[in-house]
């Protein structure tokens, strides 16, 4: 791709919404980190799992991110300066952090889809366990992967799954907040195994 080439595409996006784009964002991530584990077995280059489980990461982040916009803005026509000037900091990767700053009832749903994706109920305490399961900030820990030389250990199946869990809930969001007035994009699910 040509520099023109993915200017002339980037100027092709239609102005979205806050919770639009990182909605769309967090989705990406997520396309680009299946796309990138795929490519593991293939090339046989270890080096590829940083990236994926970094995009990974950073997908799971901003799904949390777009639920706490969500929440704040149910009507999704707030910026994100607007959102800040009402105390909603979406700033930092602290998976807790933005999971306390959910209601109950967004955590609650969460824990269902979560149950849903492993095939058992969950309490919201148990997908919080395993949301940081991983850690605080994987996303900051994969991103620097090469400043701690120990080798890293990640439970990917049930990484997969609280991703795969949080995506649905982002999409549920969504579809409550689009009703008939839009199509909205559907989160791209990918099998946990």
């Amino acid at each position: 791709m040509t520099d023109s080439e993915l200017d002339a595409l980037l100027a092709s996006l239609p102005p979205r919404s806050l919770e639009s784009t990182v909605f769309n964002l967090a989705n990406a991530y997520n396309e680009a980190a299946h796309a990138t584990l795929a490519m593991l077995p293939k090339t046989g280059n270890a080096d590829l799992a940083g990236p994926a489980i970094m995009c990974l990461s950073f997908s799971l982040e901003l799904l949390l991110k777009f639920l706490r916009i969500v929440e704040a803005d149910p009507t999704g026509s707030a910026t994100y300066e607007q959102l800040h000037a009402r105390g909603v900091n979406l700033r930092g990767h602290g998976y807790s952090t933005h999971f306390e700053e959910l209601s109950d009832t967004m955590r609650a749903r969460l824990a269902d889809r979560y149950g849903r994706v492993v095939g058992r109920t969950v309490s919201v305490e148990e997908y919080r366990a395993a949301l940081l399961s991983q850690g605080e900030e994987p996303f900051v820990q994969w991103r620097y992967v090469y400043e701690d030389r120990t080798m890293r250990h990640l439970e990917l199946q049930q990484f997969l799954a609280v991703v795969k869990a949080t995506g649905l809930a982002a999409q549920d969001e969504r579809r409550r907040m689009a009703g008939a007035r839009t199509r909205i994009m559907e989160y791209k699910l990918h099998s946990t195994e």
